[in-house]
């Protein structure tokens, strides 16, 4: 096994390395420099170092190959049942789940596959029936306002991706008859498919997101979200006070940084990569996730906002995170998350929420 091991290590290190030639000669052979694409279609800026992308990413395949082989010894493909859940589990999926086991370890993981098989031909039947105005007017609106920098959601792109992102959405709106659609869904159920590919899996992964998980993030009042923004301002100010007080001085709100973070569950605010491997995490364990990464950024960025003294500035510090080599470096980010932010259990957040809650009451 570890001489198949090294041997599949070497041939990724080998295909990488002809593909940065490649890229490299036809950079040099463009009049103009175009922008440069990641490996799930997102454009970096000119400033952006590829040459140490490429080699953070070389090395996290080598890893993620050998969890790839540990993962088809765990859970085979020929296998007809999932493994039950526990603590090896909640360790191999904290490890990072190998892309072609995404799907059906998601969708297993939040129980949406019990979902889907419940509900059979419910999808299509949404698409068939779909009258709502104000959900198809709302959806169509942010069609093109998904990942603009993603090469996958242009207007004119072939892969079908925003007939599928368009499917998805106006599925759910009517669906959700409540909230409808809400603004944040279109960079999730984006995420989803240029993973899982498969847009009626897409749809019943995000059903069971906002109702199994989170189920008044979206609604039309926002009102989990709010609440969990002021659960994570009592964590900054138990944990980086210092900088809780700074940010407060000058007028940042965990709000002006948060929402995003928040609704679109880091999708578009990290790189892709560490996106994925939280969303691991977060389908088999829930939404305390997103505390743990909200926490693990602000670990990083503590200093940096800490030097800087005005609004403007702070916001700025923000701003392309998906372009910093602490947050591309997914791994070490995900062994960051879960040996920094110790302890923080489901029961400590359920307390905040309600004291929360109960503080936002008239």
């Amino acid at each position: 096994m570890a001489t198949s091991y090294q041997q599949l290590a070497d041939n990724i290190r080998k295909k990488q390395n002809q593909r940065k030639v490649e890229l490299n000669q036809q950079n040099n052979n463009d009049q103009y420099q175009k922008p440069k694409v990641d490996g799930y279609g997102f454009e970096r800026s000119q400033a952006f170092d590829f040459d140490l992308y490429n080699e953070i990413m070389s090395d996290y395949l080598v890893i993620s190959t050998r969890r790839a082989i540990k993962w088809n010894k765990f859970w085979p493909p020929s296998s007809q049942h999932p493994p039950r859940r526990s603590q090896t589990l909640k360790r191999f999926i904290r490890k990072g789940v190998p892309d072609s086991m995404r799907k059906q370890v998601w969708m297993y993981a939040c129980g949406a596959d019990k979902l889907m098989n419940q509900n059979e031909g419910v999808f299509r039947d949404l698409l068939t029936k779909a009258n709502n105005e104000d959900v198809i007017t709302s959806v169509e609106k942010d069609i093109f306002r998904t990942y603009p920098d993603n090469i996958h959601f242009r207007h004119d792109s072939a892969d079908g991706k925003c007939d599928q992102l368009y499917n998805v959405l106006i599925a759910y709106g009517h669906y959700n008859d409540g909230a409808g659609y809400c603004q944040g869904l279109n960079y999730i159920t984006g995420m989803l498919l240029l993973i899982i590919k498969d847009e009626e899996c897409v749809f019943w992964l995000l059903v069971a997101l906002t109702q199994n998980i989170l189920p008044d993030y979206y609604s039309k009042g926002l009102n989990d979200l709010i609440i969990d923004q002021a659960v994570f301002d009592k964590l900054l100010s138990e944990r980086f006070n210092d900088l809780h007080t700074h940010l407060k001085s000058h007028g940042v709100d965990v709000a002006l940084f948060t929402t995003k973070w928040f609704i679109c569950l880091f999708a578009d605010v990290l790189p892709s990569e560490t996106v994925l491997r939280l969303w691991d995490a977060f389908f088999y364990e829930g939404s305390k996730i997103i505390f743990r990464a909200a926490l693990t950024v602000i670990a990083n960025l503590n200093d940096e906002l800490m030097s800087k003294n005005d609004l403007g500035s702070i916001l700025e510090t923000f701003k392309l995170l998906a372009e910093r080599p602490k947050f591309i470096k997914c791994h070490e980010f995900m062994t960051e998350l879960f040996e920094n932010t110790n302890p923080l259990s489901r029961t400590k957040i359920k307390e905040l929420r309600h004291e929360c809650a109960t503080d936002s009451k008239p």
